[in-house]
């Protein structure tokens, strides 16, 4: 017989788990009632912070449902200490018109009160980024298919 331990999962940890499953399942609506109305998110490059549900919405998770509908992010690893959580993990999606599976390693530090989040700093890994610096953090047109795009323009 093995000695397993069984390890509660905290409730900050369900609520974590929720979230990241709504993102799976593609609903801005849904999605943002996770969070407060005057919440603010801090995303890492130039995707700069936001201000307000509205905004979280508009500029961070309605065009990140639209182009990657359907993501999983995998928790590698998560660590709470009272109402602040900061989770590794990885996020894997194609991108809705061309196909393309990313895989981005990321961070996500994340402040919780009354069950919803109020204030968020989310930090990736993204080649893309490093490559084109200029883009916006969301436009997640692939490098190499601009690229592939301007040769075959050159070339006719």
């Amino acid at each position: 017989m093995t000695n397993q331990q069984c390890i509660e999962t905290s409730p900050l940890r369900s609520f974590i788990d929720e979230y990241f499953e709504a993102w799976r399942g593609s609903v801005a609506e849904h999605l943002l009632g996770y969070f407060t109305e005057d919440v603010v998110v801090n995303l890492w490059g130039d995707g700069g912070t936001l201000t307000g549900k509205k905004m979280v919405g508009e500029r961070w998770v309605i065009p990140m449902l639209k182009n990657y509908p359907g993501n999983n992010h995998h928790i590698t690893n998560f660590l709470e200490v009272g109402d602040q959580v900061a989770v590794e993990w990885l996020f894997i999606a194609a991108h809705a018109s061309t196909g393309k599976e990313i895989n981005i390693q990321g961070c996500s530090i994340y402040w919780v009160s009354r069950g919803l989040i109020r204030r968020g700093h989310v930090y990736f890994n993204s080649p893309q980024a490093k490559r084109d610096q200029g883009l916006s953090v969301l436009d997640h047109t692939h490098h190499s298919d601009r690229l592939g795009q301007a040769r075959r323009a050159s070339a006719i």
